[in-house]
């Protein structure tokens, strides 16, 4: 019997240490605030067992182990091999940098949004355009514009054209075509068999097309649909 309450008188004080180990956990983080930085940095070292970086993500693997936060008290505790300990994983996303453009207004700024709303890194974006990340860089930060040619991808990308053309005019119609189909003033001047300074006038409309020529021009924007095959 004495053996049995000593075996009692035990456990009920080893109950106590391990309420005051939880007590002192709960008053850590209620006063974390004022934690000198130094523990804080122990504290944050000692529970993060591994982090990796994705392109998108950041996963934290926590183990956290109260016996360890809380090595302050494990002289007066003794060895406590049974308190709390709590193993989980933490994802995060990566914040996207760049100012997001609540108004855009250049071809750029569009893109940037779009960008940024569809979680997209400038990486991941140049590769769905076809160009190299620090293109996509210089177009969101207005250092450069988009050649036509990238134009399809981007309408594309971005579910609407950045220009709006006067179609109900011949040069309106004509900078459209050219627009949705990535084509410069040379290509669409070879495909017509003009010059190039012939089609910078029409579309300038200080000159218009005669003859078959325009009977051409019409059946290709009738055929013209404004996308990628």
């Amino acid at each position: 019997m004495k053996k049995l309450q000593s075996e009692l008188d035990s456990q009920t004080r080893r109950m106590k240490e391990l309420e005051e180990y939880v007590f002192e956990a709960q008053a850590l983080v209620k006063d974390w605030v004022n934690v000198e930085f130094q523990r804080k940095r122990a504290i944050v070292e000692s529970i993060i067992k591994q982090i990796m970086i994705t392109e998108r993500n950041i996963d934290i693997e926590l183990s956290i182990d109260l016996q360890n936060v809380l090595h302050a008290r494990k002289k007066s505790f003794g060895d406590l091999p049974n308190t709390p300990s709590l193993i989980f994983d933490k994802k995060l996303c990566k914040p996207l940098t760049g100012k997001y453009p609540q108004n855009p207004k250049t071809i750029g700024e569009h893109i940037r949004k779009k960008r940024i709303d569809s979680r997209l890194s400038q990486a991941q974006l140049a590769k769905v355009i076809g160009v190299s990340p620090d293109c996509i860089t210089n177009w969101e930060n207005n250092k450069s514009t988009p050649q036509i040619l990238y134009y399809p991808r981007i309408r594309l990308f971005l579910g609407f054209d950045t220009t709006d053309f006067d179609e109900t005019t011949f040069s309106g119609r004509l900078q459209s075509y050219r627009s949705r189909n990535g084509m410069s003033c040379k290509e669409m001047a070879k495909l017509l068999g003009v010059d190039k300074s012939t089609i910078l006038a029409w579309e300038k409309g200080t000159n218009k097309p005669a003859g078959k020529i325009v009977e051409k021009i019409e059946e290709l924007f009738r055929k013209s649909n404004g996308e990628i095959t």
